[in-house]
């Protein structure tokens, strides 16, 4: 199973549990993707640890390459 770090997954469950407003940087195949959201669950699809924003998107915790956490509006 691909996972990230146990240190990096520790400060994202933080993040969520806080509910703590994010723009992160993800890996892509031209280059990299920018998203906005909260994250709220993490799963396991596929033998890869996901996390999920509240609208529903989800990705893979390992592709994440940076975070920025944004002011609450």
């Amino acid at each position: 199973m691909k996972n990230v770090s146990c240190e990096m997954y520790d400060v994202y469950e933080r993040l969520a549990m806080h509910k703590t407003p994010l723009r992160m940087y993800l890996k892509a195949a031209a280059g990299e993707r920018v998203i906005e959201g909260v994250l709220v669950n993490f799963r396991v699809l596929e033998g890869v640890e996901h996390g999920y924003l509240e609208n529903g998107e989800h990705f893979p915790l390992i592709d994440i390459l940076r975070y920025e956490e944004l002011k609450a509006e």
